[in-house]
């Protein structure tokens, strides 16, 4: 027992002197390193240890928070590997993952950016040369596909497809579909459908349907159907169903019906029907066509043309227009 004392008491001394000679230096980290044993013995009383390293490994360990001190600098996240750190990158390339958290930034490789702050919020989904919105894409913008949405797009606009809103697209408008207000799409204006709106589509105007309002569409025309108001609608014009008011529709006309308007309808016409005002319809002409066959309204401005028409023998005179209040209708005479 007494040698056994003795032992105990002889390491204790020898363990108090080594903490009490590197205490008095400020230096703790010796006792801890490879070759010096406490003996088994606890320390108490001390409030703080240093260290950069335990077991060859960094302390503290990655994967806790990282602090900021930048003014804008740009981390990229690691993951911490047996024989130590890799940079996460994507499809094994050379692009990484980056985070910015003094803008909100998130982005990976060229086919994600995700943003938020003062500025507004962005969304970009996509891939190619700039990736999705890259390029410009404004204030509180979305842009979901290839190269959609890539350069100088303006301020809450929507661009979803691939090259849907790629160049120049106006604030506040929407370009859904392949191609959609692909190139100068105006502001407050919506396109919707495979190439609708594609090239210059005017403010405020509106395209739905495959290749609508797809080359030079004016400002607040309308054209709802595939290939219709495909190229130079003009200014406040309405073009609804397939092919409608297809070719250099006149400002202020309207075609209503497959093929209405189809080519070259003047200003201010109307035409309402399967091809109603086909082609070379006069300025300032209405036409009424349920005859299922052509009507081009042609024949001279400010004319009023309705198909079919029923014959009644009213004894009025051979052509005369009448109103009958029996059947709602208007009738010719035949008589």
């Amino acid at each position: 027992m007494s040698g056994s004392y003795y032992q105990l008491n002889a390491k204790y001394n020898q363990l108090l002197a080594l903490l009490q000679a590197h205490l008095l230096a400020g230096d703790l980290d010796a006792v801890l390193t490879a070759g010096n044993s406490a003996g088994g013995q606890s320390i108490t009383g001390v409030n703080d240890i240093g260290l950069t390293t335990i077991n060859g490994a960094a302390y503290p360990p990655l994967g806790t928070d990282i602090l900021d001190d930048n003014t804008d600098a740009t981390f990229f996240p690691v993951f911490s590997s047996g024989t130590g750190t890799q940079s996460l990158l994507v499809n094994n390339g050379t692009n990484p993952i980056t985070i910015n958290p003094n803008t909100g930034q998130l982005v990976v490789d060229t086919t994600l950016l995700v943003e938020g702050g003062a500025a507004g919020t962005r969304v970009n989904i996509g891939n190619g040369v700039a990736g999705a919105g890259f390029g410009g894409t404004g204030a509180a913008t979305v842009a979901i596909g290839e190269r959609c949405g890539e350069s100088l797009g303006g301020a809450a606009c929507v661009a979803i497809g691939s090259l849907a809103g790629l160049s120049t697209q106006g604030a506040n408008s929407v370009a859904v579909g392949d191609t959609a207000g692909s190139v100068s799409q105006g502001s407050s204006s919506v396109a919707v459908g495979q190439n609708a709106g594609a090239a210059t589509q005017g403010r405020n105007a509106v395209a739905v349907g495959q290749n609508a309002g797809g080359g030079l569409q004016a400002d607040r025309a309308t054209a709802v159907g595939n290939e219709c108001g495909a190229a130079n609608q003009g200014i406040d014009c309405v073009a609804v169903g397939h092919q409608a008011g297809n070719g250099r529709q006149g400002t202020g006309s309207v075609a209503i019906g497959v093929s209405a308007g189809f080519d070259r309808q003047g200003r201010n016409s109307i035409a309402i029907g399967n091809s109603a005002g086909l082609t070379l319809q006069n300025d300032n002409t209405i036409v009424l066509n349920a005859t299922g066959a052509a009507i081009n309204g042609d024949i001279g401005v400010s004319r009023f043309l309705v198909a079919p028409m029923r014959g009644v023998a009213l004894g009025v005179g051979v052509g005369i227009c009448v109103y009958d209040p029996l059947t709602f209708e208007m009738v010719y005479s035949t008589t």
